[in-house]
């Protein structure tokens, strides 16, 4: 194994491509990573959550969620939409029964089902340990009381579908992106838009943002970079599938619709750092650990972690 991994690290050296400096295998085929301070949360087409330590590099736990039935009455396994943690709670959106949706709060004591949803909710964030933003595919957006599980705002923001939608690290606004190509900031405590900006001619498909710099992607194949009320675009050759931003938003990263190669970038000055040959297929998810590291996933049980500077 070690003669193997010495021959691989010299073809990469000699053909100058770069190669994953590590890989780690899950349990079930990922379809989505989350990261949040040092835990990488994976979610799995056997409808379960995989907790990885980075910084110590090391499988934590595995959450697993009850089977659901369709509308035949079948029987599945739910697929995890979306995945947030605070204060070592977590907030977790799943595909429930008859296509609806389930969001939960998972904490030490266990897993509490927080709100039976309609099947088009599509997100949840925290805002707080006791609120939490929904938002569904039509731009619905709602504040739900995590107590109660009652929604305490509701409002819609247009006719657009949403992409995604991102929380500044203290919790104090919404970056919603919606397939019309616009940014809608939300500002959590007038429950009201602090700004609306153009970013792109057609559909948005992600958005990462840090509080001080967005990244979005778009059909219109560019990368959009905001800082304040200066955009500025990276073009690509074809549409952008999605978006990852640094921890210290110097490094942006993007994937195209070949969903094979990942294309690195400075985030300041536009340029090309580094391209990426994968040797998967389709990717699904890529997320920085560290200013220099990315994570890239498919529909597979191997994560590659990257070196980018």
């Amino acid at each position: 194994m070690r003669v193997f991994l010495v021959f691989l690290l010299f073809l990469g050296f000699v053909f100058g491509e770069d190669l994953p400096f590590k890989t780690i295998q899950t349990q079930a085929n990922v379809m989505s990573m989350t990261l949040v301070n040092d835990n990488l949360y994976i979610a799995t087409y056997s409808g379960s959550i995989e907790i990885y330590d980075v910084k110590n590099d090391t499988f934590k736990q595995s959450i697993v969620f009850d089977d659901i039935k369709n509308i035949n009455d079948e029987i599945l396994r739910p697929n995890i939409l979306s995945i947030d943690e605070l204060n070592g709670s977590l907030l977790v959106l799943t595909e429930a029964n008859s296509n609806k949706r389930s969001l939960y709060l998972v904490k030490d004591s266990g897993i509490k089902l927080v709100s039976q949803l309609g099947e088009a909710a599509k997100k949840a964030l925290f805002l707080s340990e006791n609120k939490a933003i929904l938002g569904t595919i039509s731009n619905e957006i709602s504040i739900i009381n995590l107590q109660n599980g009652k929604s305490e705002h509701d409002f819609k923001i247009s006719t657009a579908l949403l992409a995604d939608m991102k929380v500044n690290p203290n919790k104090t606004t919404v970056a919603i992106a919606t397939e019309g190509g616009k940014i809608y900031f939300y500002d959590v405590k007038s429950r009201d838009m602090s700004r609306i900006v153009d970013v792109h001619k057609d559909t948005m498909y992600a958005i990462d943002y840090d509080g001080n710099v967005v990244l979005t992607a778009g059909v219109d194949m560019s990368v959009a970079v905001l800082r304040g009320n200066e955009i500025r675009r990276l073009k690509a050759k074809t549409s952008v599938m999605d978006i990852a931003l640094s921890t210290d938003a110097k490094t942006g990263a993007y994937i195209q619709d070949d969903l094979s190669e990942i294309y690195v970038f400075d985030t300041n000055s536009l340029t090309q750092v580094k391209r990426l040959q994968t040797p998967q297929n389709t990717i699904n998810s890529i997320v920085f650990i560290s200013p220099d590291t990315l994570l890239s996933s498919a529909f597979e049980k191997n994560i590659h972690f990257w070196k980018v500077r």
